[in-house]
C-alpha cells in the first residue's frame, strides 16, 4: 500500500514553530529578557547558513548582527524586565525564579501565537514541566508545547536566544554609560562585587535596585560588607 506524502505547504506548517529563550537570569546586573521567534523551514535554512546558534556561543561583537538578521526575517516578541520590574515580579511570583520564567515565557508565546497561527512552541526546560504548561493555560494559549534540555539545539530556540542575548547585552552597555562604569556580566566574580559595592556606596540601595537583581546572594553580601565597613568607620 502506497502512502501519499502531505503537500509541501502542510509540511511547512507542521515545521513552523515558536522558539523561546531567555537571557540575564544568571547575571546580577541587568534585565531579564525573554524572546520568542517564529521560524519557518525556508527561514531556518537562511539562519543556519548565516551562523545563528545558541546566543551564549556567539561572540559579543557579532550578537547584534545576528539578532538583526533574525528580526528582519522572523516575527519576534520580546519581554524585557528591567531590574526594578524584575524585583517586583520576583516577589509577585513567590520569590521563585522558575515560576517567574514560566510566566515570562508564556507571555511571549501567547502574544506570538495571537499574531501568527502556529501549532507548536519549543522551550528550553527549566523547573517542572507543569510550570510552563500552567502558565500558558492561564493565558488561554492552547499551543502544543515541547520542553527539552539544551533547547538551543533547535534552531528556533537558538534564534530566540540570540535575540534575547543581544537585548541583554545592549541593556548592560546602556547601564555602563548611565553609571559611568563597566557593568560586568555574571554573578560572583570579584568585579561584580567591586562594582556593586561602588554603586551601593555612592547611590545607596535605590541605586543598586535600578541595576541589580536584589535576590542574588552576591547582592546581599555586597550590602552587608558595605554596611559593616560603615559601622567600623563610624
Amino acid at each position: 500500500m502506497s502512502v501519499t506524502a502531505p503537500p509541501e505547504s502542510e509540511l511547512d506548517a507542521r515545521l513552523t514553530r515558536i522558539g523561546v529563550d531567555e537571557s540575564g537570569k544568571g547575571d546580577v546586573f541587568g534585565p531579564l529578557v525573554v524572546a520568542g521567534v517564529i521560524v519557518t523551514p525556508d527561514v531556518e535554512e537562511l539562519l543556519a547558513r548565516r551562523g545563528v546558534r545558541d546566543g551564549k556561543r556567539v561572540a559579543r561583537g557579532r550578537i547584534a548582527e545576528l539578532a538583526q538578521l533574525v528580526r528582519a526575517n522572523c516575527p519576534v516578541e520580546v519581554l524585557t524586565l528591567e531590574p526594578p520590574d524584575y524585583n517586583r515580579a520576583y516577589e509577585k511570583h513567590g520569590r521563585n525564579l522558575n515560576r517567574l520564567l514560566a510566566w515570562g515565557h508564556a507571555q511571549v508565546i501567547s502574544k506570538l501565537s495571537q499574531r501568527v497561527p502556529v501549532a507548536k512552541a519549543i522551550s528550553d526546560q527549566f523547573g517542572k514541566h507543569s510550570l510552563l504548561i500552567q502558565a500558558l493555560a492561564a493565558e488561554g494559549c492552547p499551543i502544543v508545547l515541547e520542553q527539552r534540555p539544551q533547547g538551543e539545539s533547535d534552531l528556533a530556540v537558538a534564534a530566540a536566544s540570540v535575540v534575547a542575548r543581544a537585548a541583554f547585552i545592549a541593556a548592560i552597555e546602556a547601564y555602563s554609560r548611565q553609571f559611568g562604569l563597566n557593568i560586568p556580566l555574571g554573578a560572583s566574580d570579584s568585579q561584580v562585587k567591586e562594582v556593586g559595592r561602588y554603586i551601593y556606596r555612592r547611590w545607596g540601595r535605590p541605586g543598586l535596585e535600578q541595576v541589580a537583581k536584589m535576590h542574588f546572594k552576591t547582592v546581599r553580601e555586597i550590602i552587608a560588607e558595605v554596611d559593616n565597613d560603615r559601622m567600623i568607620d563610624s
